[in-house]
């Protein structure tokens, strides 16, 4: 087996979280990434948490984040310095930078080199020079606004996962750069904001306003989910409708299942708090492994909410898996995380830990390697998209998968949405409780499973074939256009695609060179593989809950479902890393991609600080370890938020200044960041008496004016208003046939030589069906005509 990027240099010239996280990744794949740091190191290799034994790496988050990668020491502030980085450059692939760096310098040192660009806001627009944070980029995303309890502060969530999911971003941008190099023959330029990366990450919300003008009350999610407490810890239930009468029977609750209270969905929408205490009264003695098993066997969405412990020796669902790996460090062996995806020929391959600051400076950089292949010809680029000439098929469904697809559309790919009249995507919510903030103008019309908000937010760019593959000649006609596709995508749990005849197996049998990825909740193998998931079981079972909560209660999930998205950049990223490998030898190859395991490297410092200090983490509302106060606090209106973040000593005097209380600048309880964190709670009241005299966005522009992190905590209609994001063109207006015109989010990745663009609305079922079974298929109009006459090809959903 190799490694899918060994024939890449990197120099990683980041001091962010994404940068770093994007740039281990490439080392993940093999890729010889060097990290090059100021003389006093990397500002990440300061930030907590720290190893509490005081051995090995000075701070957790800098080994998680730099595995496999060299370190070299350069000062950049000095002539040397700058021009030994210039005379590195010449010698490697990508260079991920931060806005300190000369990015066109970098380019005329060597043309064929991407550089990529990685920031909190972008090198321009109103929120420039604006400092971000994980709470900071959940509160403008309008994704901390729908998290916790509507009689509370807003909870921004846990750890830096908006700075993970965009290195992620970085990972996936770089690669299509480098992909399209193959072909251009010349590096380019690449950028992505945090901050944009982080909005793009929640869209439905804001498509629903878009189309109705509805947003639904801040607070913690309802129907159809719900977290109940066992007698050993928590467990979390998604009851689709049809699973009713299967949840009754696991819950225990068979007499309610004809209740008019809960018999029908929309009434048991309606008394869904009733409902979730009647469930608790029945399973408050079960173990939490009892109850889930009930739950699975009924094949129910559900997950216990596990701790990072757990997580680490009490899942035999991991152990199976053999999730857990080691990595040698000069104070021996250390536990790191598993791969965030398994390929099967090109598997991750962490070749040491975290490296010493300038441990890597004897051994200098070989100058004279130029990259790229200068004797070709460079051939034009004749279509959108580094992706260009690429055919994904995309069976999947919902979130994850479809976000996946719509990644790779927007890159260029062309991607077909495989759907059936038996089976359409669940997000065109067929035969689901109708609700009008999903619909346009909030009507559903005559055909709602084209007009609604869900479905659309995902599918732009797609072309739509519905083709029922259970029937034999609707599989041979997917075989025939299979036999032309380049890639494979889905999201069921694990086998279905292969009982449906379409699975790595079947496929490369077509195609030799066909990449396959399926993206199950828990994997292929061990005893959860069978599991049905969503994003916010997933969130539980990756132990991000455990962290998400307000002290002294209850684990909660975000409200968005954030490992959705997570999942359809992880399942991106999957298929770009297969992508460079069969690029360069060929090789197609099968992509297992285990969405809770991918997002468990979202929290990883967490969870190698808990196993480290052998204690699971206590639920602390929004506080964090390296700011005090960090909360959210009322603003102007009603049910209105600003979050701020007050980091070291100084921001807090100017803080006190700004609110005019500059005793509590000298007070004994809040003069040092120690003591003020120690007595944080004490400051929510006078910083509340301040902050509800203004409007939030008014506090915010303030604060951040002075240096001070803030934001208002955006509702959807915020977002739809930023004018950080229309500044950044954050929002493509689309013509839908059926939900007619609309601004739609775009996706963040900027390519100067081939950029991506989101240039057409999601397609109505089977829209495209003739175009692609004649053109691309091969199938003649008899046949096709056929197929229509015995139902194959319906475009109406089966009643």
């Amino acid at each position: 087996m190799s490694a899918a990027l060994a024939d890449f240099r990197i120099l990683d010239l980041s001091d962010s979280i994404a940068g770093q996280f994007g740039c281990r990744m490439m080392a993940d794949f093999g890729a010889e990434v060097t990290l090059v740091e100021p003389p006093s190191g990397s500002p990440i290799r300061h930030m907590p948490p720290f190893d509490p034994s005081g051995e090995g790496a000075a701070s957790l988050l800098f080994f998680h984040l730099n595995l496999g990668k060299r370190s070299i020491v350069l000062d950049r502030n000095t002539e040397a310095g700058r021009a030994r980085l210039l005379d590195l450059v010449k010698s490697v692939d990508a260079v991920v930078v931060g806005l300190d760096a000369d990015r066109d310098a970098l380019r005329r040192a060597n043309p064929q080199c991407v550089v990529t660009l990685v920031s909190d806001f972008g090198d321009d627009g109103p929120y420039r020079h604006w400092r971000g944070s994980e709470m900071i980029f959940q509160a403008l995303s309008g994704m901390m606004y729908v998290n916790g309890s509507g009689d509370r502060e807003p909870l921004y969530g846990v750890g830096h996962r908006a700075q993970y999911a965009a290195g992620v971003g970085v990972y996936i941008a770089t690669l299509a750069a480098l992909y399209a190099r193959k072909v251009t023959l010349q590096g380019q330029q690449v950028a992505l904001d945090v901050a944009m990366n982080t909005s793009s990450m929640a869209p439905p919300a804001t498509v629903e306003y878009a189309y109705s003008k509805m947003q639904d009350p801040r607070g913690e999610r309802r129907s159809p989910f719900m977290v109940v407490r066992c007698r050993d810890g928590f467990v979390s239930i998604w009851v689709h409708l049809h699973v009713w009468p299967g949840f009754c029977k696991a819950a225990g609750i068979g007499e309610l299942e004809h209740d008019p209270r809960f018999a029908k969905g929309k009434e048991r929408q309606d008394n869904w708090t009733a409902l979730t205490a009647a469930v608790q009264e029945r399973v408050a003695d079960l173990s939490g492994d009892e109850f889930l098993d009930r739950l699975l066997k009924e094949r129910i969405a559900a997950a216990k909410a596990y701790t990072p412990r757990q997580l680490w020796n009490g899942t035999p669902h991991l152990i199976e898996r053999n999730y857990w790996q080691s990595v040698a460090t000069p104070s021996g062996p250390r536990p790191i995380l598993g791969p965030p995806f398994r390929l099967s020929r090109t598997p991750r391959d962490v070749r040491n830990g975290a490296p010493r600051l300038g441990e890597h400076d004897a051994q200098a950089v070989d100058a004279a390697r130029r990259p790229g292949a200068a004797n070709e010809q460079a051939a034009p680029m004749t279509s959108r998209g580094p992706l260009a000439g690429l055919r994904v098929l995309d069976f999947t469904t919902a979130w994850a998968g479809p976000m996946t697809g719509r990644i790779l559309a927007f890159l260029g790919a062309e991607v077909i949405k495989v759907e059936s009249a038996s089976r359409p995507d669940t997000w065109r919510m067929h035969n689901a409780v109708l609700q009008a903030k999903r619909y346009p103008g909030g009507e559903p019309g005559e055909r709602p499973y084209n007009r609604v908000a869900l479905f659309n937010s995902q599918n732009h760019n797609k072309l739509g074939l519905s083709l029922d593959i259970k029937h034999s000649k609707g599989l041979a006609a997917m075989h025939r256009l299979a036999a032309t596709a380049d890639v494979a995508i889905c999201n069921f749990t694990a086998g279905t695609l292969a009982r449906m005849g379409v699975g790595y197996e079947a496929l490369k049998k077509i195609k030799s060179d066909i990449i396959v990825l399926e993206m199950p909740g828990f994997g292929n193998t061990g005893p959860l593989s069978k599991a049905a998931a969503n994003g916010a079981t997933m969130e539980m079972a990756a132990g991000m809950c455990a962290m998400i909560g307000y002290a002294g209660g209850a684990p909660t999930t975000t409200g968005q479902v954030y490992p959705d998205p997570i999942g359809g950049y992880n399942g991106a990223a999957a298929v770009m890393t297969a992508l460079m490998h069969r690029q360069a030898t060929g090789e197609g190859q099968y992509i297992e991609l285990s969405q809770v395991e991918a997002a468990m490297q979202f929290i990883g410092e967490e969870l190698l600080y808990a196993i480290a200090a052998e204690k699971d983490p206590e639920l602390h509302g929004n506080r964090v370890r390296w700011a005090a106060p960090h909360d959210a606090y009322p603003a102007e209106g009603n049910d209105e938020w600003v979050a701020i973040a007050i980091g070291d000593d100084e921001e807090w005097r100017r803080f006190c200044t700004i609110i005019d209380r500059p005793e509590l600048a000298g007070d004994a309880r809040f003069s040092t960041f120690k003591a003020r964190w120690e007595h944080q709670e004490l400051l929510r009241e006078p910083i509340s008496q301040w902050s509800r005299q203004h409007a939030k966005a008014t506090i915010a522009d303030a604060l951040q004016a002075q240096g001070i992190r803030a934001a208002p905590v955006n509702a959807p209609r915020d977002v739809t208003e930023s004018p950080y994001l229309a500044a950044r063109e954050a929002f493509v207006t689309l013509t839908h046939p059926d939900a007619g015109t609309h601004p739609y989010m775009t996706l963040p990745f900027r390519l100067s030589l081939t950029p991506g663009s989101q240039h057409r609305a999601s397609p109505c079922l089977g829209a495209d069906t003739r175009k692609v079974l004649l053109d691309l298929a091969g199938l003649t109009v008899d046949e096709l005509d056929e197929l229509d006459r015995e139902g194959v090809t319906c475009n109406v959903p089966a009643a």
